[in-house]
């Protein structure tokens, strides 16, 4: 389903039916109720076969669909910008993680662009992959950054975007591709057909991304703590560990500074051997450094691999 938005007229018949969504959109209600209706008589015609299916019969796009099953919410239209309409629906809580690569501003600086087009394809390539539960998540692209999110603010969502992560991450050591970054839970405004996204989430988890110095990835303190409303003990999951974070040092005095906070341990499975193809990857991208401040930054992940081995234990 296109996520950019469903058509505003249905073809039926040789005749152009304007959708639910284009008469709320244009003011042709009077309150929020009578739209409200107007919807359900839409949503009782999608089910009686009227369109290709009831989201486009509607009007709606997926996003729109899952919040009117949930709680019958009708999009809002304040405008705001030309063009441009501020839609309170998609300001709501959810799971967002930042992902920065690293070094591509010096292989753009010292290599043809063709590299630069290898890494970039090789990332998106493993960034468009499926992943469990994947209409859970949304995803974004842009210059050397993704930022996925997910639709609402569930252990579900958060099992969904966990998976993915882990795998995405994995993937790139693997090519040999540095990467870092967070998970943040929180408010994100996330318009796709507007293409506009901001919000607390967002900001948190681009900051603590910047923030660390060393090749990794993290969870941060609101969403440790949204962890445990769920049930969901941060210092229970599998695939992370508490750790001093590595900071860049602008932001610290010293190591007794560093945010104690689950850090991702590197590999497929809760084994050593799962673990040991990421090591292998990232030892061999620190032996090829030549600068000792980015040697660094593999030899603090390293020692953190090696101080959180998951080991399966087997009788």
């Amino acid at each position: 389903m296109n996520q950019r938005g469903m058509k505003q007229n249905i073809e039926i018949g040789g005749w152009g039916v304007s959708t639910a969504k284009f008469w709320q959109k244009n003011g042709h209600f009077k309150n929020e109720d009578e739209a409200r209706g107007a919807f359900r008589l839409a949503y009782q015609q999608g089910l009686d076969g009227m369109g290709k299916s009831i989201a486009e019969w509607m009007g709606l796009t997926s996003e729109e669909f899952d919040l009117w099953m949930k709680r019958e919410s009708v999009p809002k239209r304040k405008k705001g910008l030309e063009g441009v309409a501020l839609k309170s629906y998609v300001n709501i809580n959810r799971w967002v993680a930042y992902l920065d690569l690293l070094g591509i501003k010096d292989l753009i600086n010292t290599s043809y662009w063709t590299k630069v087009f290898e890494v970039y394809a090789d990332s998106i390539d493993h960034f468009k992959k499926d992943s469990f539960d994947s209409h859970l998540l949304k995803k974004i692209t842009f210059s050397d950054s993704f930022i996925i999110y997910t639709i609402d603010d569930t252990d579900l969502a958060y099992r969904a975007i966990d998976s993915f992560i882990r795998y995405f991450f994995v993937s790139l050591i693997k090519k040999k591709i540095p990467v870092r970054g967070s998970m943040s839970f929180g408010e994100f405004y996330a318009d796709d057909e507007s293409g506009l996204y901001f919000g607390a989430a967002l900001n948190e988890a681009n900051m603590f991304s910047e923030l660390q110095d060393w090749i990794g990835f993290m969870l941060t303190e609101t969403a440790v703590k949204r962890l445990g409303e769920l049930g969901l003990p941060a210092d229970e999951r599998l695939n992370y560990a508490y750790y001093p974070i590595p900071l860049k040092k602008y932001t610290v005095k010293s190591e007794a500074d560093y945010i104690n906070l689950p850090a991702f341990i590197i590999g497929n499975s809760p084994s050593t051997e799962g673990q040991k193809p990421c090591r292998k990857a990232l030892l061999s991208m620190q032996r090829n450094q030549t600068e000792e401040r980015i040697k660094n930054k593999y030899l603090r992940t390293l020692d953190f691999l090696s101080k959180n081995e998951r080991n399966v234990v087997t009788n």
